[in-house]
C-alpha cells in the first residue's frame, strides 16, 4: 500500500480515537487541521515518507521556530499547537495506540500579574 494512503488512514484512526476518548471538538479539529496541513506540505515538497524530520521541518515552516526534537525544552503555545498532533500521530504509527506524552509546561510570563 502507498505510504501516503497509510498516513491518511493513520490520521483518520487517530481522529476517531480522540472522539472515542471524549476529547473536545476543538482538540479534534485542531489535530485534523494540522494533519491536513502537513499532507499539503508533503505534497508541495514532493515528500513521500512521514517521519520525525519531516514533522520538525513542518513545525519550522508553520512557526518559523527551529526545534531539535519532540521532547525536552519548553516551547511557545504556537509551536506546541503544531507539534502535539504530529507527536500523537508519530506515536500512533509506531505503537498503534493514541497516547499523549507530557512536555514541559510553558512558563507563565512575569510582570503581568494582577496581584500587587
Amino acid at each position: 500500500m502507498n505510504e501516503m494512503v497509510m498516513l491518511q488512514e493513520s490520521m483518520a484512526l487517530v481522529l476517531k480515537e480522540l472522539e472515542c476518548q471524549k476529547y473536545s471538538k476543538y482538540s479534534i479539529k485542531a489535530h485534523g487541521t494540522i494533519y491536513h496541513s502537513i499532507q499539503k506540505f508533503m505534497q508541495a515538497n514532493k515528500i513521500t515518507s512521514f517521519n520525525e524530520k519531516v514533522c520538525l521541518d513542518f513545525v519550522f515552516y508553520r512557526t518559523e521556530c527551529r526545534v531539535e526534537g519532540f521532547y525536552g525544552g519548553t516551547r511557545s503555545r504556537k509551536v506546541n499547537y503544531v507539534m502535539k498532533p504530529l507527536q500523537v500521530l508519530l506515536d500512533f504509527i509506531q505503537t498503534g495506540t493514541v497516547k499523549f506524552k507530557m512536555r514541559p509546561r510553558i512558563p507563565r510570563k512575569t510582570g503581568s500579574s494582577l496581584h500587587h
